[in-house]
């Protein structure tokens, strides 16, 4: 179609490409100075069933305004030929964006995961189902965020319409439908199709290949229905333990074992994005600051960027100490689970656990351990599932109450967690667990020398937890002001962990609040040593460098911390800097 011609309001500026599904066109926006838009025109023509379930779904798409997905603006006809109007997105899709870049890094694979599932959850509410993801649908923009486009609104226009040619070649991406798709259960295409989906195009980001790669028809049907897919650590050993279980979920055969929703999917991948560090995974950033001597921060323009930083998670499975867990007692003498339990290797245990529940699924102690293996994993919804279980029947089991509190403050709910905590430490105040988790709610809640008690009651009752209620410890005498003592702590977690992030960011803060600006730098050089891809680390230091007069290198650290991370909290101050300089 030439430039020019009218397709209802909106006038083709331009053809953009052209699929299986139809024809798409930059057109001019009717409004006054409205962004351009794009236009699929759509090649066949609905029966009447399909037409009044395509009708419902456009009108559900109208109603949808999500910053994941393809905005659909208008619906008409173009002749006897049904067009879309949408969002133009400028940018590329995933799958081009695999051609050039190959596998992503794991954590960005997980975001644009994440950014997909919290898209299609509010889809799903509304009753739309997508039925065909693959990295080509997957549009990335300028801003670095995954965009849902081109749904199932004309891949079902005609229910008779299969999705592969008459000759037996593939419409679109082999290696990525669902196995009640390949199989033709009809009655099965709803949500969890796209479950399966967002597994198969998490899959690609880690491996750059899908799930599958069939050569032919026969064998697409065959390997999707009965054949289990390699996991993707198999084609990317740096893929942590965690995202491969929640990408071998999504692609499980049967739907009922799947997430159960993209929500349910979404929140697993949150958790594991933003819990404690993946095992095997590279470290996360550093843990950020606390507010302390604040007059001295501003006064080196360094204020803003480090009282605003996130909350640390406890120095676990990373480059610092690991917390250790209360030992169980379980109900009969297993000697191979004991010895993992105690080595707390979780992913050996877990499957151990699921046999021991399989045989008896009474058994309350085994339950607790699998909630607490599933913890240590970072599987804290299923976590709270097992330990929730075992608390309703037996409200005062401690380890349970100690395993959930614990849980229930990763996630936040730290309302939920104090309820928890509080009986458990009514039921046993020795319980060094319990102070320590109720110190940390207590340090953010501002609670101070309340924070600070708990984690004097920690240390005295297990000299295990030293390096992690130090940690917090500090920080709470951090916002107290008391740099000495705050030091005394950090210095020591240095002493048992020399490469912990979170201690060493926090010491360079001390010095930096002390007026000890060279005393500082070293902490900040290994931090980006330990962490080279963390861009916000590189920004810190570049500041820093900035006030000790080294401009071109921290002019250097500034604009490499941007690059590797344009989101990143300091990265106004570092843009600011670059600027003003």
């Amino acid at each position: 179609m030439e430039p020019g011609v009218q397709i209802g309001p909106f006038r083709v500026l331009a053809s953009i490409a052209r699929g299986g599904g139809g024809q798409v066109y930059r057109v001019a926006n009717p409004q006054p100075g409205g962004p351009d838009l794009a236009l699929k025109l759509l090649l066949g023509k609905p029966g009447p069933r399909s037409y009044r379930r395509y009708q419902t779904e456009v009108q559900a798409m109208l109603r949808l305004r999500h910053p994941g997905v393809v905005g659909l603006h208008a619906a008409g006809e173009h002749g006897d030929l049904p067009y879309l109007v949408m969002d133009l997105v400028e940018g590329a899709s995933l799958q081009d964006r695999l051609q050039r870049r190959g596998a992503l890094p794991w954590r960005e694979s997980a975001e644009l995961a994440l950014q997909v599932a919290e898209a299609l959850a509010e889809c799903h509410a509304l009753g739309v189902v997508h039925r065909d993801l693959k990295p080509d649908n997957v549009l990335v923009d300028a801003d670095g965020r995954a965009r849902v486009a081109d749904f199932g609104l004309a891949l079902d226009l005609d229910a008779s319409q299969s999705r592969l040619t008459q000759s037996g070649t593939f419409m679109g991406t082999p290696g990525y439908w669902a196995p009640e798709q390949a199989s033709g259960k009809t009655e099965l295409l709803g949500p969890l199709v796209d479950v399966y989906g967002i597994g198969a195009v998490l899959y690609a980001m880690l491996t750059r290949m899908p799930p599958f790669r069939p050569s032919s028809v026969r064998e697409a049907i065959s390997q999707t229905i009965s054949m289990p897919p390699d996991p993707p650590s198999v084609h990317a050993p740096d893929v942590p333990k965690a995202l491969e279980r929640i990408c071998m979920r999504c692609l499980e055969k049967d739907p009922a074992q799947r997430y159960p929703s993209a929500q349910g999917l979404s929140v697993a991948l949150r958790e594991l994005l933003h819990g404690p560090p993946p095992d095997s995974a590279p470290p996360r950033r550093a843990p950020w600051g606390a507010a302390v001597a604040i007059g001295a921060a501003l006064a080196l323009g360094l204020g803003a960027w480090w009282l605003t930083r996130g909350e640390a998670p406890d120095p676990v499975a990373g480059p610092g100490p690991a917390e250790p867990a209360v030992p169980a007692e379980p109900s009969e003498p297993k000697p191979d689970l004991d010895a993992l339990l105690a080595a707390q290797d979780w992913e050996s245990a877990l499957p151990l656990l699921d046999l021991a529940l399989a045989a008896d699924p009474r058994d309350v102690e085994l339950r607790v351990q699998r909630g607490r293996a599933r913890r240590g994993l970072g599987e804290f919804a299923l976590a709270l599932e097992d330990l929730g279980e075992v608390l309703a029947t037996h409200p005062d089991h401690r380890e349970a109450l100690h395993h959930r509190g614990a849980v229930l403050r990763k996630l936040k709910r730290e309302a939920d967690a104090l309820v928890d905590l509080e009986r458990l430490l009514a039921l046993d105040p020795t319980h060094a667990g319990g102070h320590y988790h109720r110190g940390v709610i207590r340090r953010r809640a501002g609670q101070l020398q309340g924070a600070i008690e708990d984690f004097d009651d920690a240390l005295r009752l297990d000299p295990d937890l030293e390096s992690v209620a130090r940690y917090h410890r500090a920080r709470a005498y951090l916002e107290l002001g008391e740099l000495g003592l705050a030091l005394e702590d950090v210095q020591r977690v240095l002493a048992l962990a020399p490469q912990d992030v979170g201690a060493l960011y926090q010491r360079s803060q001390i010095r930096i609040a002390q007026g000890e600006l060279a005393e500082a730098l070293p902490d900040l050089d290994l931090l980006v040593e330990l962490q080279p891809e963390v861009g916000s680390a590189r920004i810190d230091r570049g500041l820093l460098r900035i006030k000790l007069g080294q401009r071109e290198e921290g002019r250097a650290d500034l604009r490499r911390g941007l690059e590797l991370d344009p989101g990143a909290e300091n990265a106004d101050l570092a843009r600011q800097e670059l600027v003003g300089g």
